[in-house]
């Protein structure tokens, strides 16, 4: 063994052996493994086992920051615009299509003491009679009762319709905001009309 492993290895100035022999090399190896405790054998296993469990970890952290950022956005509701609509939906309840803005000039500025003093249960006869152009003994119980209900809610009064700085949509919404769905929808053009004239009549009387 002597010559064979003198043909085959080369010794280095710090001891180590050279060999290029497969026998020299599994009895080397074999002589190291057994050398080596049970822990030793098995840390590589173990971290590699810690390496993949880490990246697995941080992927599947990803993902969910992934999906997180996919659902915010679904979750994310606009107050402002949300508020925006509901006001616009209210302000034009109860009229047809293209009818509101017909009204929303502001009614004339004029003085009038007696008009102008007027309680809301007076306004609101006021405006029944010349809505069904008739006297108030013979407007119908229940639309007349209807329509104080919604001017006294409201504090309407005639000063509120001689100042020019609110239109007849407005006043027709507070007039009708006692009446069911179903009138609502069908008086306010008619109520504004009426509204109008009364006002014009007023002011006609003061000059």
């Amino acid at each position: 063994m002597g010559r064979s492993l003198r043909g085959k290895a080369k010794r280095r100035a710090d001891g180590r052996v050279m060999t290029t022999s497969p026998k020299v090399f599994g009895a080397l190896r074999t002589h190291h493994a057994r050398k080596q405790s049970r822990t030793d054998r098995n840390a590589p296993a173990v971290a590699k086992g810690q390496r993949r469990s880490k990246g697995g970890a941080a992927a599947k952290k990803n993902r969910s920051k992934g999906k997180a950022r996919k659902v915010a956005p679904v979750a994310i509701v606009d107050m402002d615009e949300d508020v925006t609509n509901n006001s616009v939906e209210a302000s034009t309840r109860g009229w047809t299509l293209a009818t509101r803005h017909c009204f929303k000039g502001n009614l004339p500025t004029f003085f009038s003491p007696r008009f102008g003093g007027t309680p809301p249960v007076l306004l609101a006869h006021a405006a029944a009679v010349e809505l069904f152009q008739c006297s108030i003994r013979d407007v119908d119980t229940d639309m007349a009762s209807l329509i104080v209900r919604g001017a006294t809610e409201e504090h309407l009064r005639g000063y509120m319709l001689t100042s020019g700085t609110i239109c007849a949509a407005q006043v027709v919404e507070w007039l009708c905001s006692a009446m069911p769905d179903a009138m609502q929808y069908a008086t306010p053009p008619r109520m504004a009309y009426a509204v109008e004239q009364m006002v014009a009549k007023q002011d006609c009387g003061c000059r």
